[in-house]
C-alpha cells in the first residue's frame, strides 16, 4: 500500500488563456489569469498580447501556435473581446474545448448603448449573427451577471446551463492606507464615460446639490467633457468645484486617487438596458479598497445593502445621485463604517477568490 508520500501528485488541468485585445491588462484579464494562477489544480499557460496596435492579432496567434504544440492545453479560454480572433482559436484548437469570455455582447453595444450611432443600428444584425454562431460553438461561456447570462440565453437561444457567471474582480490590497482631505468632501469619478455610466446624470445632479464643501474628480473619457463640467460648475458657488483630468495610469487609481476619495462613484447611472445588467468595474474596484461607494440600482443589487455597504441611487435621476451625495456630507461619520462593509461585501460576493471557485469547478464540470 502507498503512503501519502509516495503517491504521485493529480494531474493538473492545463489551461490556455487566450488574449488579444487593444487594453491587455484589462481588470477583467488581469482578475481571472490571477484567479487562475491561484489554483493549485490547473497549470495555466498564457497567450496575450503586448503590443496595442492591430500587431498584437499576429502576436497573440504566435503565442497560441507555440502553445498548441509545446503546452498542449487541455481548455483554452479567450478573453474579453475575443470574438475576431475565435474561429482562428477554433483551428489551432483542434478538438479542445473554448471557453469565451462574453462580459459584454457587441451586439447590445450597437443596438443598445449606440457604440456607432446609426452606422451600428445598420450592421448590428450581421453582428448578432456572427455573435450567435461563435457563442453556440463555444464549448463554455461565461459572463459577469445572471442579468447578462438571462439576457444571452434570450437573445442568442443558448441555455443558461452552458452560461457561467463570473465577477469581474478588482486589484486587491491587503494594507490600506488613507489621507483624507477634512475641509472638503472628495467624490471621485472615473471610466470611459460611456452611455451606460451615465455622465450627464452626475452633471445634472450637480445643479440639486446644496451649498456644501464638495470637490469632485472626474477621470477618464474625452477633453471635450471638460466644457460640459466647466459650464455646469460655472453655475455654483466655490464651494462647489471639480479637477477633470483626461488619464491617469491604473495603478496611480489604486495607489491614490480611489483612496484619497471619501465618496466614489461606481454606476451605472446611465438608465440603458445595459446599465442594469451590471456591476460596473469600478464598483468593484471601489468596494475592494474600502471606499464608500454610490452605486446605481440593477438587477443585481441582491448583495448590496443601502447605507449599511454602500448607498444605491435611482437609475438616470439627477435628483436622487444628488440627495445621495448630501446626505454623504451630512453623514461624514458613517462614511468609513460603510467602506468597510462595502470591502466585505466584495470579498464575500465578488473577489479573485469567488472567481477562482466558480472558474475551477465550471472547467472541471466540462465534458472533453
Amino acid at each position: 500500500m502507498k503512503t501519502q508520500s509516495n503517491l504521485e501528485p493529480t494531474p493538473q488541468l492545463k489551461v490556455c488563456y487566450a488574449l488579444a485585445y487593444k487594453a491587455p491588462k484589462y481588470i477583467r484579464t488581469l482578475s481571472i489569469i490571477q484567479a487562475l494562477e491561484r489554483e493549485e489544480k490547473i497549470h495555466l499557460t498564457v497567450a496575450t498580447n503586448s503590443s496595442t496596435n492591430t500587431f498584437r492579432y499576429l502576436e497573440t496567434t504566435l503565442k497560441l501556435i507555440i502553445q498548441a504544440f509545446r503546452g498542449r492545453p487541455d481548455i483554452y479560454i479567450l478573453g474579453f473581446r475575443g470574438h475576431e480572433l475565435y474561429w482562428l482559436l477554433k483551428l489551432i484548437a483542434g478538438n479542445r474545448p473554448i471557453v469565451i469570455d462574453a462580459l459584454m455582447s457587441p451586439y447590445a453595444s450597437l443596438v443598445e448603448e449606440r457604440k456607432l450611432g446609426k452606422a451600428g443600428l445598420i450592421i448590428s444584425n450581421i453582428i448578432k449573427i456572427v455573435e450567435s454562431t461563435i457563442l453556440k460553438s463555444a464549448d463554455l461561456i461565461i459572463t459577469d451577471t445572471d442579468s447578462h447570462s438571462k439576457y444571452y440565453s434570450e437573445t442568442f437561444s443558448i441555455s443558461e446551463k452552458k452560461i457561467v457567471t463570473v465577477p469581474v474582480g478588482a486589484i486587491e490590497i491587503d494594507h490600506l492606507t488613507r489621507t483624507p482631505v477634512e475641509s472638503s468632501l472628495t467624490i471621485l469619478f472615473y471610466g470611459s464615460f460611456l452611455p451606460l455610466h451615465g455622465v450627464s446624470t452626475i452633471v445634472d445632479a450637480i445643479a440639486f446639490i446644496p451649498d456644501i464643501p464638495l470637490h469632485f474628480i472626474f477621470i477618464g473619457g474625452k477633453l471635450e467633457y471638460e466644457k460640459t463640467l466647466k459650464k455646469a460648475f460655472a453655475k455654483r458657488t466655490p464651494t462647489l468645484s471639480y479637477k477633470y483630468i483626461e488619464s491617469v495610469p491604473f495603478d496611480q487609481l489604486i495607489d491614490f486617487y480611489i483612496p484619497m476619495a471619501d465618496v466614489c462613484l461606481g454606476g451605472p447611472f446611465g438608465g440603458t438596458k445595459q446599465a442594469h445588467r451590471v456591476i460596473t468595474g469600478k464598483t468593484s474596484q471601489c468596494l475592494a479598497l474600502a471606499r464608500t461607494t454610490i452605486i446605481g440600482e440593477t438587477n443585481e443589487v441582491k448583495n448590496f445593502k443601502h447605507k449599511e455597504n454602500c448607498l444605491i441611487t435611482k437609475q438616470n435621476d439627477p435628483k436622487s445621485l444628488a440627495e445621495n451625495i448630501t446626505w454623504c456630507w451630512d453623514n461624514r461619520d458613517r462614511l468609513e463604517k460603510i467602506g468597510i462593509e462595502g470591502r466585505k461585501m466584495y470579498f464575500t460576493h465578488l473577489s479573485i477568490d469567488v472567481i477562482r471557485a466558480k472558474l475551477t469547478t465550471a472547467l472541471f464540470n466540462m465534458n472533453f
